[in-house]
């Protein structure tokens, strides 16, 4: 969704139409909520977390099959993120709910090399 942005390749603005018929002011995301970006995580395991969450919107913005695989990673994402203590292994990460194979391999690749 492109959500009224010029670089939309449709040229279609659908959102600022539907809002204009409400007779409700307009704005992009970035106008509302600012064009910083995400915030990057804290926590004994940030770099991991990061990673899969960027991971994840990307898969989601593909569509299709896709979508699935982000959510995974993102569900990942948060199970990790609310364990609160460092995981440095794919066998530890398994243990928590929501933490799969492909999630655990990024995470230990992560941890040994400092990307993915």
């Amino acid at each position: 969704d492109f959500a009224g942005r010029e670089q939309d390749p449709d040229q279609k603005d659908n959102d600022k139409e539907f809002a204009v018929k409400l007779g409700i002011k307009f704005f992009t995301p970035e106008q509302f909520f600012g064009a910083a970006g995400a915030v990057p995580s804290s926590g004994p395991n940030a770099a991991v977390i990061d990673v899969l969450m960027e991971m994840a919107t990307i898969l989601k913005s593909k569509g299709g099959k896709e979508i699935f695989k982000g959510s995974a990673l993102a569900k990942a994402a948060n199970a990790i993120k609310d364990h609160g203590k460092e995981i440095t292994t794919a066998k530890e990460a398994q243990k928590l709910a929501g933490v799969g194979k492909s999630s655990s391999a990024i995470l230990e690749e992560v941890v040994k090399t400092g990307k993915c």
